[in-house]
């Protein structure tokens, strides 16, 4: 049995981690924290933790830290580095846990205490925020286009996503973005691709002249970029490879 000074409060932990009374039992179910008693542990009313446990936390993130960047700007703080993960569905202790697994390592520290004490690099927490999916982001700067092109694509049902995590906010597999550019190609990049014309108008005109026509844009359906199928014609006319 643990003594009275081993063991802290639930206000405790809140301070001690800087944390929100609703943050300590989803601490406590991932086993990020150690609950000694409480209502449902021994029936008693108020709830008592391992205060090791929540120190461990701090100690092990300081512990295991990097070193810093060399661009102080790519170094986000704890909260926003949660935002991040937030938005991709996951929630505190996931990012915790993240955290105390080794996965995410902190690169600095603020004069805040608890978890809002440690800065991170902002594409660490992007990489494991989304893992092996696809942002949006991503698939706007992989077909040089813009953020709002990608969404119409999506919600016209021509780029397929497996996840919608929030408004706007999109998982995309990286075997659906891969079918999606056998399958598709931009005006924009059937203008790069062109020995001559250098404007999406003028080779939408000539395609269409050559009986080949968009599947999406604005002039189509309202969508917001342009969209051809890939087809044996339209391959033979700019070079595409066949697929």
């Amino acid at each position: 049995m643990l003594k009275d000074d081993q063991l802290c409060t639930s206000k405790d932990v809140m301070r001690l981690l800087a944390i929100g009374q609703d943050q300590i039992a989803p601490l406590e179910q991932k086993s990020i924290i150690k609950c000694i008693s409480g209502p449902t542990v021994d029936g008693k009313q108020e709830w008592l933790f391992d205060l090791e446990s929540v120190e461990k936390i701090l100690s092990q993130i300081q512990n295991h830290m990097q070193d810093p960047p060399s661009e102080n700007s790519s170094m986000i703080t704890f909260q926003k580095a949660l935002h991040i993960f937030v938005k991709w569905g996951h929630t505190l202790p996931d990012f915790v846990q993240k955290i105390v697994s080794k996965s995410i390592r902190a690169c600095g520290r603020t004069q805040e205490v608890g978890l809002n004490g440690f800065l991170f690099i902002s594409s660490d927490i992007e990489r494991a925020a989304k893992g092996t999916w696809i942002s949006v982001d991503d698939a706007a700067r992989e077909l040089s286009t813009k953020r709002e092109v990608i969404i119409s694509w999506i919600q016209k049902g021509f780029l397929q996503v497996r996840e919608r995590i929030r408004n706007q906010i999109y998982a995309i597999h990286p075997k659906d973005f891969h079918k999606f550019m056998r399958l598709y190609v931009s005006a924009i990049d059937l203008v790069k691709r062109h020995p001559h014309i250098r404007s999406s108008e003028k080779l939408i005109r000539w395609l269409d002249s050559e009986g080949i026509h968009p599947v999406t844009g604005p002039k189509i359906d309202d969508g917001r970029g342009y969209l051809y199928r890939k087809n044996p014609k339209l391959n033979k006319l700019l070079g595409l490879i066949d697929s």
